[in-house]
């Protein structure tokens, strides 16, 4: 049986390094690779120079500080049947790498990756038939898949190298102001805590239909929530590591909304609400379109960062009820 033609995606900010080292170790196994780039002038053209062209190409894309709003773009810009997406801190096992010879039996593949500082594992969609692809509600859930899923074994597995014990920190402030557009410590993600499917959480947000927004939990409550979400990864993976790792990064996303203004708070529970009628935040966006994600990166400035661009983004869907048509320049007051 021939194998059908499978292409690699990347995603890459700033580290064109780590990404042509993937590149070289996992090119000559794909038909197409392709690079989601969305690093300032510096990383991008050492990336190109990096590429072997045709089989080789990157693409640049407007940073938003939140690579899963980019996946249906990537997923756009490939051309092959099949998509195997992989980040440069991955590394996907011999096993998961015969895979390829044999993609008949599903249309897509739940891929454990084994997180190696935290001696757990995670299940992650990665590997699926690109007409198949349906973009995920909310953005870091599972892509839907119209067709069949399969569920890979462990030997054919991913490695994450990310050290999360070292930075914890930066990790925590990278994250939490994006986490409170999208899965605030609500009420909604205290539902899912209590029995959403692990790898699906957010799964209660594609049903909201409540007349007005949910305000974010108050402590007590944010904290029962993120400790039975600790417990339930520490009876599911049986690694404490990862459970204090739970504990942490979900305290976190509580103690971010409970220090927010009042007014601010009621802001992004409307906007949260907003996204979630529209069918999550890639669509409130307009992220599922690919030719809008072309179109808006194309006049990027390249002089703002991730976590502005994304907020500039919402604020303008916000007050508008449109996504921005293009992306403009704040003037400068002087």
């Amino acid at each position: 049986m021939v194998r059908p033609s499978i292409s690699l995606l990347i995603f890459n900010r700033g580290d064109p390094t780590e990404a042509l080292e993937l590149v070289r170790q996992l090119s000559d196994r794909f038909d197409e690779v392709v690079v989601i780039d969305s690093s300032a002038h510096e990383g991008w053209e050492a990336l190109l120079r990096g590429l072997r062209a045709p089989k080789e190409r990157a693409v640049r894309v407007i940073p938003t500080g939140y690579t899963d709003l980019l996946l249906p773009f990537g997923v756009g810009e490939i051309t092959s049947e099949w998509v195997f997406y992989c980040d440069p801190d991955e590394e996907p096992s011999s096993d998961l790498l015969r895979r390829f010879q044999h993609l008949e039996l599903a249309d897509g593949f739940v891929v454990r990756r084994w997180e190696r500082t935290l001696n757990a594992y995670t299940s992650h969609l990665r590997l699926f038939r690109r007409r198949c692809f349906f973009a995920p509600n909310p953005a870091y859930a599972f892509p839907e898949i119209r067709g069949t899923l399969s569920k890979l074994p462990r030997n054919e597995r991913i490695v994450h190298h990310r050290d999360f014990r070292s930075d914890v920190e930066g990790y925590l402030a990278r994250y939490m102001d994006l986490e409170s557009f999208e899965r605030p410590v609500d009420r909604f993600w205290f539902r899912d805590v209590l029995g959403a499917r692990p790898g699906a959480s957010g799964a209660g947000a594609r049903t909201a239909t409540t007349p007005s927004p949910p305000l974010p939990l108050s402590g007590p409550a944010a904290a029962l929530a993120a400790l039975l979400s600790a417990l339930r990864e520490l009876l599911r993976s049986g690694s404490p590591a990862w459970a204090r790792f739970q504990w942490t990064y979900h305290r976190a996303r509580a103690q971010f909304m409970g220090a927010l203004p009042s007014e601010e708070r009621t802001r992004r529970a409307e906007i949260t609400f907003a996204a979630r009628r529209a069918g999550g935040l890639i669509r409130y966006l307009g992220f599922d379109d690919p030719g809008y994600v072309r179109r808006l990166s194309q006049g990027f400035t390249w002089d703002v960062e991730g976590n502005a661009v994304l907020h500039r983004l919402i604020d303008y869907r916000f007050a508008h009820g449109i996504p921005m048509p293009s992306w403009k320049p704040i003037p400068n007051p002087s």
